[in-house]
């Protein structure tokens, strides 16, 4: 086996590996680097289903292996960096599996997403857009009839940057949807103009930050696999779907069901503040999008959803 690493890194593996006499040693207790830097390929062709499985598997051995002191500081310096913003923080846990970062490019071509020190995150920037993915939904559940046609219009005119557009579009709705009995604004103008300073727009930024999610405690692993029937008939437009043809499994890793993260949003320093009610606001969001929606790759199957 090759290691597309560089030749002096190479060799140093290489020792290692030699002197343990298997793979299967001490010294490397890095899931992230071993999955992202030391997984043996065949530079002669595919690596092949079962030697990914088996590279998976030396993945998932080394993630029991984290060192918990190594955990236990990367928590205390994340609690840190959420409290100087601000941050409304909550643990939560994954209803099914979970698969982050699963598009990334790789030699076992079936990403997953690890920090620094071989802990696997999500990222703020994609918690970020699930948030405002659920809620887009929300308000244009709210609007009616005064929708737009689509949500991708909804959110144009939400983060429209030109401020007078958007003040007149908001006369227009004040016009057509009524106040609440108390007379307070409608409750989708409510949101719509908190949407607008969580997520600003691209003359200024948003008022919110959606931190990394980390999660709780060493987590645990699995590998899942996606079998395709009929590969041939899609590789090959000369050759016929029929049930002759060989399923090929594809392995990847998934991050196990039951498996808690911690989530957090504060307010962003270097833009206009806003109140712990807009903050806790974009929170809901996040919150209800990763019950609904989930996070990370394959959730119309049901994967990153979260309780």
């Amino acid at each position: 086996m090759a290691y597309p690493i560089p030749y002096v890194t190479s060799g140093i593996y290489t020792n290692i590996l030699n002197n343990a006499n298997q793979i299967q040693n001490d010294f490397i207790s890095n899931p992230g680097l071993v999955f992202t830097r030391y997984a043996p390929y065949n530079p002669a062709g595919e690596l092949g289903a079962e030697n990914k499985k088996n590279a998976f598997n030396e993945v998932i051995r080394l993630s029991r292996k984290i060192d918990q002191q190594l955990i236990s500081a990367l928590t205390t310096r994340w609690e840190n960096q959420v409290t100087r913003y601000n941050a409304i923080q909550r643990e939560m846990t994954s209803s099914w599996r979970l698969i982050t970062g699963m598009g990334k490019k790789g030699i076992l071509e079936a990403g997953c997403d690890f920090d620094f020190h071989g802990l696997p995150i999500l990222r703020g920037s994609g918690l970020k857009g699930l948030a405002r993915a659920k809620a887009r939904w929300a308000i244009y559940e709210k609007l009616g009839a005064a929708a737009p046609h689509s949500l991708s219009e909804l959110d144009t005119k939400m983060s429209d940057p030109d401020d007078m557009s958007f003040q007149a579009w908001i006369k227009m709705l004040e016009g057509v949807l009524p106040g609440n009995q108390a007379g307070k604004p409608n409750q989708a103008i409510t949101n719509i103009k908190a949407f607008r300073k969580i997520f600003g727009t691209q003359n200024s930024a948003g008022g919110a930050v959606f931190f990394d999610a980390i999660p709780v405690g060493t987590p645990a692993f699995e590998i899942d696999v996606m079998t395709s029937h009929f590969s041939e008939y899609y590789k090959d437009q000369g050759v016929a779907p029929r049930d002759s043809l060989s399923p090929i499994p594809v392995y990847f890793l998934t991050i196990k069901e039951g498996t808690r993260f911690r989530f957090a949003v504060g307010k962003n320093r270097g833009a206009p503040q806003i109140s712990d009610r807009i903050r806790n606001m974009a929170f809901y969001w996040l919150q209800t999008g990763l019950n609904e929606f989930g996070a990370g790759a394959k959730t119309a199957a049901g994967y990153g959803r979260f309780s």
